[in-house]
């Protein structure tokens, strides 16, 4: 806890004063089996983002990801393409339907704009049908797990302060795992086939909002 007011307490002022080029504390282990994870803007104080690659980079059986948004950057995408390539099972839940205003409505156009590449690569979406989600977790192998700030969406890994939690302990990465297969119950698995025959309109706003993906910032 001491170390998460201590990062949130350095993000605030710096970011205040907009000196992003800072030195953020580094990884630590501060009890067994979990560990503090830090992203800043700037290159070489991203080891939330380059965790999360290798970790998924060496998925062996499942990847179980929730997140509100999804407008990631090259490089996660193809790991996680990769990964379904290799026969690792991947699953993500995201929000059905977005917050009523405008900013979030065309957060979620974007988010769907990347449905097309996921479902061609094996990748199974289930939309989360009671309410707006919040929630930003990785489960992997059911042996690790990532819960924290961190959206999957390139401004989250590449602009914006972040700190996640990951744990290898087995308890907790259970209580992870048991609240994902919950919010899966209780969400709508993306049918291909439907999919596919969604209106040309469509179609046409989500390759628009795809060419800004990079721009998307949640409320």
């Amino acid at each position: 806890v001491g170390a998460l007011e201590y990062s949130f307490d350095q993000f605030w002022e710096h970011a205040g004063k907009k000196k992003v080029f800072f030195k953020c504390i580094k990884t630590r282990t501060f009890t067994k089996g979990f560990r503090l994870l830090l992203n800043a803007p700037r290159y070489a104080q991203k080891d939330l983002y380059w965790d999360l690659i290798s970790h998924i980079q060496h998925a062996k059986e499942s990847i179980l990801l929730t997140s509100p948004y999804f407008a990631p950057d090259f490089r996660f995408m193809r790991v996680l393409k990769l990964a379904r390539r290799r026969g690792v099972t991947v699953k993500i839940i995201l929000p059905e339907t977005s917050a009523v205003d405008l900013k979030n409505e065309w957060a979620r156009k974007v988010t769907e704009s990347f449905y097309d590449a996921l479902i061609t690569a094996g990748i199974e979406i289930y939309a989360y049908t009671p309410r707006f989600l919040h929630a930003k977790t990785v489960i992997i192998d059911n042996e690790y797990a990532l819960i924290g700030s961190l959206n999957l969406d390139t401004l989250s890994f590449h602009f914006d302060y972040e700190a996640s939690i990951e744990s290898t302990n087995e308890r907790f990465v259970g209580e992870v795992q048991k609240q994902f297969e919950h919010d899966l119950s209780l969400s709508n698995r993306i049918n291909p086939e439907t999919w596919k025959k969604r209106p040309l309109f469509i179609k046409i706003t989500e390759i628009a909002s795809y060419l800004f993906h990079r721009l998307i910032y949640p409320a």
